[in-house]
Parts: structure tokens; sequence; C-alpha cells
């Protein structure tokens, strides 16, 4: 078996804590897209039962697998709606 050379041990070594950095730095990221959505998804369900009362349960699942983007959709058009129907979901 072949032995590493001190120059090939210190870039094994470089690239494996770079590749760290990178996976922790990827699980941030992650957290906080998933804390926005959770937050928008809160904030929405909260909106839409002080608006029209209590949220059906089919509403309520509908509302969880919201992207962020479409979650802000439905927040606007919640302010003109009249029904639950009108909210598309």
């Amino acid at each position: 078996m072949k032995t590493l050379a001190p120059m090939q041990k210190l870039f094994i070594k470089q690239g494996r804590q770079e590749g760290r950095q990178e996976g922790r730095q990827e699980g941030r990221e992650e957290g906080r897209q998933e804390g926005r959505q959770e937050g928008m998804h809160l904030l929405l369900m909260a909106q839409i039962a002080a608006r029209f009362g209590e949220v059906p349960e089919e509403i309520e699942v509908k509302v969880q697998g919201l992207s962020v983007d479409a979650a802000r959709e439905v927040a606007i058009k919640l302010i003109t709606a009249t029904g639950l129907a009108e909210l598309g979901l």
C-alpha cells in the first residue's frame, strides 16, 4: 500500500474541512427556508381563521403544503376574499 505524501494529506484534510463547512452552510440555509415556510403557514392559518372562523382540516392541509411564494399569493387573495373558495385552496 502506497503512503500518502504530507502535501496529499494536507489537501485531503483541507478538502474535508471545506466539505464540512459547505454542509453546515447548506444545513443553515435549509433551516432558514423551513422556518420561513412554517412561519408563513402559521400566519396564513391565523389570518384565515380570523377572517372566516374555524378552518376546515382540508384547508389546513393544503396551506401546510404551500411554498412560501404560493402562501404569499393566498395571503394577498385573503385581503378581498369573501369566502374560503376565493382563496383557491
